[in-house]
């Protein structure tokens, strides 16, 4: 029991975890949502995105090379490149950079590639970053490019998990201008959705409900999923005699019959995800 209590004390971590650089040198860490997010180059290259404010996934993860043109596949933009050919004012594009997420990627790019968002990029205006006058900029960008750009699309986010310092710009922006969840939905018991961790209500925005996690690791960072490509399996059934359940270590690998990778195990199952795909990081990565 005391395994099993340590291992729920440290689940927020695990959530979160770079499986390509876990802690005390786990042997079969658990594979979170940072996994993917991690190959993304802290300074900006020449096809670092779509207007310069987003960046592509580069390196490795998940034992597979991310970069273009190789097993991270190919992608290309409205004319064809998969980098802009001819700088345009009127568009915000600059020759070099790549066109994602604009464009069309072939079906493993389209994949393996979340999307990245660089709160930090010139290209948002003056004094860039996720405050007060881009809030709702980078929120419609990231939640509207989120969906995976081949069929079987799962739809956009739907959840967006805040770290302190956005959150807090989020209730300060929308204070007089949007009302929360708990403001105008009821539950079957009568009760609004006043948010149950911590008694605050959970705002909407786009469709998504805006949360705060602590467990965030950077404290300026936004993390977007989609629920509908995340699942969490039960794998071991309770021993109804003890009324106990068998502890499972944690491990990495694909899901068999191809429907995804495997991120972790826990005490009571397995979490799947279909494509990281479906998910976006808001951070600050520097001037692009």
């Amino acid at each position: 029991m005391e395994v099993e209590s340590s291992f729920k004390n440290r689940w927020p971590e695990y959530l979160y975890q770079d499986g390509g650089n876990p802690p005390l040198g786990e042997p079969y860490p658990v594979h979170g949502f940072y996994t993917w997010f991690k190959p993304i180059a802290s300074t900006a290259a020449a096809n670092q995105g779509y207007q310069g404010k987003v960046r592509l996934v580069s390196g490795s993860y998940a034992g597979l090379t991310m970069d273009l043109g190789t097993e991270g596949s190919d992608y290309s933009g409205p004319d064809g490149f998969s980098t802009v050919q001819t700088t345009n004012a009127g568009t915000g594009v600059t020759a070099g950079q790549s066109w994602w997420p604009a464009g069309r990627g072939d079906p493993a790019f389209d994949y393996w590639h979340p999307l990245v968002v660089n709160s930090t990029a010139n290209a948002w205006g003056p004094s860039p970053g996720f405050n007060e006058v881009y809030v709702s900029d980078m929120l419609d960008f990231a939640i509207s490019y989120s969906r995976r750009v081949a069929s079987g699309d799962a739809g956009e986010v739907n959840l967006v998990l805040c770290a302190t310092d956005p959150y807090l710009t989020i209730k300060k922006h929308f204070a007089t201008t949007y009302r929360t969840m708990a403001q105008y939905l009821n539950d079957p018991m009568g009760q609004t959705t006043q948010g149950r961790a911590y008694s605050e209500p959970v705002y909407n925005f786009g469709g998504c409900a805006l949360v705060r996690d602590y467990d965030i690791p950077n404290t300026t960072d936004l993390i977007g999923i989609n629920m509908d490509t995340i699942q969490y399996k039960t794998v071991h059934p309770i021993n109804t005699y003890s009324g106990t359940l068998p502890i499972m270590e944690p491990w990495n690998g694909m899901v068999p019959g191809g429907n995804g990778e495997l991120l972790g195990g826990w005490t009571l199952g397995q979490m799947y995800v279909y494509t990281p795909r479906n998910t976006f990081l808001i951070t600050p990565l520097g001037d692009a």
